[in-house]
């Protein structure tokens, strides 16, 4: 399995791009199939030992995974294969990648490509499969904050409040590259005996 380069020289895919490839299969004998498909899979995993929450995905087990992407291709039904060496083309156009690779300590969003193949063995099934990963990024620039709803860019300020007479710092978090629609993010705020209180404007 292998896929094309993405457009324009990129190291990395972007939203809209199109995502092809070729399979080649190599048959020591005859078998008799089930199918062979090219699957491309948008998935989300929580690898923290807690549960998750978040507006993809949902709620997520510890060690879970959810799939946001799946789309399919045919490349041959079911039937039966001879000896021989079998070479397939595979797209997936104008792929819906809104969502950049990421790899954090509690989520990975990552996007991969894999050729299936169940075939039927002297005793039971067999189930062949190759996977390549690519990265999405997309580069174009958020747009100017117009309101708190449908700002590309928000910030988050989180106030800790006094104690003892202890001076109150702000800390401001600027997010750039949401969007309308919410995106898997995670924060963390280490504090040493200090109280935490979040204000949202």
């Amino acid at each position: 399995l292998e896929l094309a380069a993405p457009p324009n020289q990129r190291l990395h895919f972007e939203n809209g791009d199109e995502i092809s490839g070729a399979l080649s299969l190599e048959v020591p004998s005859e078998i008799q199939h089930q199918g062979i498909r090219v699957i491309l899979r948008g998935v989300i995993s929580n690898k923290s030992s807690d549960v998750y929450f978040g507006a993809v995905g949902g709620m997520l087990k510890a060690g879970a995974h959810y799939e946001f992407i799946q789309l399919t291709r045919d490349m041959d039904g079911p039937g039966i294969l001879k000896q021989g060496t079998f070479d397939y083309r595979f797209n997936f156009k104008n792929v819906d990648l809104d969502v950049d690779s990421y790899s954090g300590i509690v989520l990975d969003v990552r996007f991969e490509v894999s050729a299936e193949m169940v075939y039927q063995g002297s005793m039971m099934s067999y189930t062949v499969k190759d996977t390549r990963i690519f990265k999405v990024r997309n580069s174009k620039k958020p747009e100017e904050v117009k309101d708190n709803t449908t700002a590309e860019n928000a910030t988050e300020v989180a106030t800790v409040v006094p104690k003892q007479g202890i001076p109150c710092p702000r800390l401001a978090i600027e997010f750039c590259g949401f969007r309308a629609t919410e995106k898997p993010c995670k924060i963390e705020v280490y504090l040493h005996n200090s109280y935490l209180h979040i204000d949202r404007d």
